[in-house]
């Protein structure tokens, strides 16, 4: 297999900016991956914070068991508290995963016509 689909099927299917590795660009490998890492973290502690309130209410049994009654309350959370940070991560981790993807297949497929020359 070449590098320009091997570290494009890295970049797309295993994480982020994973494909860098495979073209030996191992600082932007390093910069891409820990950038998403750190995009994921803030998602996760954005949603837990908004979750858990809800699932203590539920649990205490000062709110009834209903998957409707829930989505109303994490729907009402989310507009109290804002989802900016959600949305801003969320498109961090798109557009590393889209740009990471082109730029691997774009250097390996230098690496690629070098090799074969």
């Amino acid at each position: 297999m070449n590098k320009s689909t091997k570290s494009l099927l890295f970049s797309i299917l295993l994480f982020p900016g994973s494909g860098y590795f495979v073209v030996e660009q191992k600082l932007k490998g390093i910069l891409a991956c820990s950038g998403v890492i750190i995009a994921i973290t803030i998602l996760f502690q954005q949603v837990m914070a908004l979750a858990l309130p809800i699932a203590e209410k539920v649990t205490l049994g000062e709110a009834p068991l209903d998957p409707e009654l829930i989505r109303n309350m994490l729907q009402q959370s989310m507009q109290d508290n804002g989802t900016a940070l959600l949305s801003a991560a969320s498109w961090f981790i798109f557009a590393v995963w889209i740009i990471s993807s082109i730029d691997c297949f774009r250097l390996g497929k230098k690496i690629d016509q070098l090799s074969n020359n």
